[in-house]
């Protein structure tokens, strides 16, 4: 099964346009060209339907390993440490005159923030410099169903514990959202010091 599971994935993928922005094996995301479907308004953020994006997509292969017992703080810092990098690397793309200049911002949809305790995940999402907001699946709860399935085999095929204690029915997602302002500000070139710091 875990075959078919990354065939299918390998083919998703090509379909979806993502690509990997770096070969660093400590890069956690994978990222495709995107269009805003609505209208977001927040401080960080004002995004107009039309506005170029880049979606990210976790790199399942270079998650570190769930401990048997579940995560604890080594798994969860070095998880921040990639997360952190990994925003870095890519933040060097969207300087200026590089091959995402034109970006204006990153949208991810993840479980690392769901609804289980809405208030944690939205502190953790600010100390990375996200902006949290619900999740809007484009198909409804007939597509939630199948994204549920589709990221259940995955988190098993790849993090075996990561499912121990958890239904494909009840995974909730959030939207990540982070200005190309913000990502530049917290993470660009001038920022290293304090990114290898983190």
């Amino acid at each position: 099964m875990d075959r078919f599971v990354l065939w299918i994935d390998a083919r998703l993928r090509r379909h979806a346009g993502l690509f990997e922005y770096s070969d660093d094996a400590r890069c956690l995301f994978r990222i495709a060209r995107a269009r805003a479907q609505r209208r977001i308004e927040t401080p960080e953020l004002s995004i107009r339907p039309g506005d170029p994006l880049l979606e990210l997509h976790l790199w399942n292969e270079h998650v570190p390993p769930l401990p048997p017992a579940g995560a604890d703080m080594r798994w969860s810092a070095s998880t921040h440490r990639r997360m952190v990098w990994s925003l870095h690397l890519l933040s060097q793309a969207l300087e200026p005159g590089e091959i995402f200049e034109d970006v204006l911002a990153l949208r991810g949809i993840t479980l690392l923030f769901g609804a289980a305790d809405e208030e944690m995940g939205r502190q953790l999402a600010r100390r990375i410099g996200f902006v949290l907001l619900p999740y809007r699946p484009a198909l409804g709860q007939f597509g939630v169903f199948w994204e549920n399935f589709y990221t259940w085999w995955l988190m098993r095929t790849f993090n075996k514990p990561s499912v121990s204690d958890r239904s494909m029915f009840n995974l909730d997602r959030a939207e990540v959202w982070m200005s190309r302002a913000t990502l530049l500000g917290r993470y660009g070139r001038s920022k290293v010091a304090t990114v290898l710091r983190a």
